[in-house]
């Protein structure tokens, strides 16, 4: 199963990935966020799963800080390092060392607010799901 949703839809995938990690294959959240440390510490996350989080610098709705902390959270939960390299889909960067696959990407989408290009982001999200 593949999951992906933009705003309170991104926390819902976050979240259903954390709960159902064991079913979900991959999620890609777009300007979501969630998984705050109070959550993870209090509920046992099931299995891993492929993540690619969408996010714009600018977003005032859900900051670009609630990503990363998504980010962070399956870098940790996928054993990834610090260290990235480019993906075919700028602005995208792949974590280099994460369990075999279980990839975290981080899109930073610089200066972008809450709704981005979708033109740009649904064909990179497309390539991320078609790739498992």
């Amino acid at each position: 199963m593949f999951a992906s949703g933009h705003s309170i839809g991104g926390f819902m995938s976050n979240y259903l990935t954390f709960e159902r990690g064991n079913v979900v294959r991959a999620v890609a959240p777009l300007a979501g966020g969630g998984l705050y440390s109070f959550y993870v510490k209090r509920h046992q996350a099931q299995g891993q799963a492929a993540i690619m989080v969408v996010h714009g610098t600018a977003d005032v709705d859900v900051e670009y800080a609630s990503g990363v902390t998504v980010r962070d959270y399956f870098i940790s939960a996928n054993h990834c390092s610090q260290t990235t390299t480019p993906t075919s889909h700028p602005p995208c960067l792949l974590y280099e060392g994460c369990a075999p696959g279980f990839p975290v990407q981080m899109c930073t989408y610089e200066g972008a607010g809450h709704t981005l290009n979708w033109k740009e982001v649904g064909p990179t999200v497309w390539d991320f799901f078609a790739s498992f």
